[in-house]
């Protein structure tokens, strides 16, 4: 194995997300509400995260790769143009990427697994029913261990 294999340079970055930076707040809002993405960005930025956003999975999956090692969070719509939020997760998974990064959905429906098998995504931890509250989402953030409520 030399220096420039992709599995080196995956398992320093891995390693280097750990300790090294564990100051790093960053998280990506997908969603394909601007209303959606304003509220739940503003959440985070008044707990001093940085946020990034993003209007659907494929402009998401764009600037996941861009920010690949400073995010600590991926909360996403599931019903999205171009590309929905599990056709992003499963994407993400498959190229490897953002493996240690965790997983939020936003649904105005319970999934099933007909719909969408969630076994199957790295670190994903579930997802929140529509329309979502401002306490409902710092619960689940906090159960999450990203908010202190």
């Amino acid at each position: 194995m030399f220096i420039g294999s992709d599995k080196v340079w995956k398992t320093l970055i891995f390693y280097m997300r750990g300790p090294l930076m564990s100051n790093v707040k960053m998280v990506i809002v997908i969603d394909d509400s601007e209303a959606v993405r304003s509220k739940v960005g503003h959440w985070f930025k008044q707990r001093e995260y940085s946020v990034v956003e993003a209007a659907d999975g494929e402009e998401g999956y764009k600037k996941i790769k861009d920010n690949l090692n400073q995010l600590t969070l991926i909360v996403s719509d599931y019903n999205m143009p171009k590309m929905n939020g599990g056709e992003l997760l499963l994407k993400l998974d498959k190229e490897g990427l953002g493996i240690d990064i965790v997983k939020v959905l936003l649904t105005t429906e319970t999934p099933n697994k007909k719909t969408f098998d969630f076994t199957k995504i790295n670190n994903f931890r579930g997802w929140i029913l529509k329309p979502i509250n401002e306490k409902k989402f710092l619960k689940v953030m906090e159960a999450l261990g990203f908010f202190k409520v």
